[in-house]
């Protein structure tokens, strides 16, 4: 028999935006599938357009407590052995969820399936952004715990599938108080006991807005994964985790002289306090600062 998919919406004063959530979830080719929205107390006109959506899928209303409960709750809420989670802002392409479905009847061990996604703003236009995709983990199961811890996230919410099993094995999404890049979290835990694999095609659409909790800013945006690798300093010796910091203040600081924003020799000074003798970090800090001389 076909999987049962369990959809799970979370929603917080999304009137802008679920509608094209909703419909992309709609249009999916698997039809094997269970919607649940969880509406995470929102004041604008959320609840009204998903009452118009009634009874292809299910609303549950929870006064506002932050997504990782709203995830949590929808899980508990369903009964499908595989969970796709969809944030009310993003966009699926129509095979999406066949896609993932076939690659666990394949390789059934796996805790997670991922596809690949792509950026876009608040008009559905594809952002042109700096992000390192580690195209040599796609294609085949993979144990990608180390990566995870040495590089930045690089998966997205809503273009993962997980199982059940491992979802629950794992304990969920951390929720004693409200983190951001919660599934960064969640991904280093489950890759510990678990399988990823990651396919490359394209067929997520990964919304990425000035006004939201963790975009708009690099320093919402990486700070978000400092307080990430905070949480698992223990998985890093102390040599490790300097090296790590490392990494991503000069990943902070190469993204904020692209964008020329001011946080970028703040960055570059972090990146050299915590690893004083890597050429590459100075090599930067001396380009950037021939460019300033000359424009």
């Amino acid at each position: 028999m076909e999987p049962l998919v369990s959809v799970i919406v979370t929603a917080y004063n999304a009137e802008a935006f679920v509608e094209r959530a909703l419909d992309s979830v709609l249009r999916q080719t698997y039809l094997h599938i269970e919607i649940l929205v969880v509406n995470d107390g929102s004041t604008d006109s959320t609840a009204a357009i998903l009452e118009r959506y009634q009874p292809r899928l299910r609303t549950l209303y929870q006064p506002n407590s932050g997504v990782c409960v709203a995830r949590n709750r929808g899980a508990a809420e369903t009964r499908g052995s595989l969970l796709a989670f969809l944030d009310a802002d993003d966009v699926w392409a129509p095979e999406k969820i066949a896609t993932q479905v076939a690659a666990f009847a394949k390789y059934p061990h796996v805790g997670a399936v991922s596809v690949n996604f792509d950026e876009i703003d608040a008009d559905d236009r594809p952002l042109e952004r700096l992000m390192k995709r580690p195209t040599h983990l796609y294609g085949a199961p993979r144990n990608i715990h180390r990566d995870l811890l040495q590089r930045d996230n690089f998966l997205a919410i809503s273009a993962v599938m997980i199982s059940r099993a491992a979802f629950e094995a794992t304990g969920g999404f951390f929720a004693e108080h409200r983190i951001l890049s919660a599934d960064y979290d969640l991904w280093i835990r489950m890759s510990e006991f678990f399988e990823f694999l990651i396919l490359p095609d394209n067929l997520c659409h990964y919304r990425v807005l000035p006004v939201s909790a963790l975009h708009g800013s690099l320093e919402k945006e990486y700070g978000a994964q400092l307080n990430i690798l905070d949480r698992h300093r223990a998985r890093f010796t102390e040599s490790q985790y300097r090296e790590r910091l490392a990494q991503l203040y000069r990943d902070w600081a190469d993204s904020a002289l692209y964008a020329r924003e001011r946080s970028a020799w703040k960055a570059w000074r972090d990146a050299v306090r915590m690893d004083p003798l890597h050429f590459g970090i100075w090599k930067m800090g001396m380009r950037a600062a021939a460019r300033r001389l000359v424009g």
